[in-house]
């Protein structure tokens, strides 16, 4: 499976893994325990998001319907402030996989600091890499109090 995984990782591809009869022999799709568990060793290891149709069926909805919504209220002292909302219109009850979503900033303003309320996955404060900061979010209709300062 490493091969396969590593393939689909470096062309950005999705891979479903079905797996039948983990572990009977007459079963019709016998698979060694060792195997599996060195599979799922390699899957662990790997750096992408691993779902039940479900999850994916809600991810596709979520990232197709999104929309975001932000505006600056200040911007004084290299401290900017920012409301923001992430809205997909589905019904929040359903649809509750979270959507990676990226700030990237302007490497002249030299970010150091990002602060978030409501917290995310209980924290408000993250440090600004490389001008980057990643969070998963929820598209819930929730407005986000954003301050990134210098």
């Amino acid at each position: 499976m490493a091969p396969i995984l590593s393939a689909a990782i470096d062309s950005s591809a999705w891979v479903i893994i079905m797996y039948h009869a983990i572990g009977i022999p007459e079963g019709w799709g016998y698979y060694p325990y060792e195997e599996f568990l060195r599979d799922l060793d390699q899957i662990a290891a790997e750096d992408f998001w691993c779902a039940n149709f479900d999850n994916v069926a809600q991810y596709i909805q979520e990232k197709n319907n999104l929309s975001v919504e932000k505006y600056c209220y200040s911007s004084k002292f290299g401290n900017w402030k920012y409301y923001i909302t992430f809205r997909d219109n589905l019904d929040s009850d359903i649809y509750t996989q979270p959507l990676t979503i990226e700030f990237i900033f302007s490497p002249k303003i030299n970010f150091k600091k990002f602060y978030i309320d409501p917290p995310i996955e209980s924290k408000t404060e993250y440090d600004v890499t490389e001008n980057m900061i990643r969070l998963n979010i929820v598209p819930d209709e929730v407005r986000y109090r954003i301050n990134i300062r210098n």
